[in-house]
């Protein structure tokens, strides 16, 4: 709400001055969800016809890790080996490379899963982690971006957009009815593959 969000500004700004303004959210421990708003700046300009050119937009957003598992249950008709592949979503990398708010953060932490497996008993199947796939995607000056010619050859048109991470597990699982739980952490999305058989 509105009452959360304190700001610290001279009540005027003489024209040609730069100053600072200093915006303190205090976000309660059962906060969730979002909010949206703006801060209208109060500038009297004539010439200014939008009405959105004097604010700047707030869009706060309150996401908490999840403390239980995604779990997906799957069939097998006889006993067989599983592949299991679960990856982070890349798209959150590539709203947060155009802007998209709450998508983006310099103190961003490496994705990762805890990956558990159960039989029709429910009793716990080893799984075997195999293999981890680092993903990325870099743009050359797309996405609106403009490069002066001298630069085209620097290592400054590279723009990584977003990194993707993969983990693949293995497993012998028997046949009938087995569950798949997965507890993702640093990440707000996530895929999963499941293969069964060689």
């Amino acid at each position: 709400t509105d009452e959360a969000i304190t700001i610290i500004a001279p009540k005027a700004i003489p024209a040609g001055q730069t100053v600072e303004v200093k915006v303190h959210i205090k976000v309660p421990e059962d906060a969730k969800g979002n909010y949206n708003g703006a801060i209208d700046l109060g500038i009297s300009d004539l010439s200014v016809r939008d009405e959105w050119a004097d604010m700047v937009n707030l869009q706060f957003g309150v996401w908490k890790q999840p403390s239980e598992p995604f779990v997906k249950s799957f069939t097998t008709d006889d006993a067989s080996p599983v592949t299991i592949e679960v990856s982070s979503n890349l798209l959150n990398g590539l709203l947060g490379y155009i802007g998209y708010p709450g998508t983006t953060s310099s103190s961003a932490k490496t994705p990762s899963f805890a990956v558990d497996l159960n039989g029709p008993a429910n009793e716990p199947i080893s799984l075997k982690k195999t293999k981890t796939l680092i993903k990325g995607g870099v743009s050359l000056g797309g996405m609106g971006q403009m490069y002066p010619p001298w630069e085209s050859e620097s290592e400054g048109i590279y723009n990584e957009m977003g990194v993707q991470y993969v983990e693949t597990f293995t497993a012998n699982v028997p046949a009938g009815d087995s569950k798949l739980s997965i507890l993702p952490r640093n990440t707000q999305g996530f895929e999963y593959t499941i293969t069964i058989g060689e």
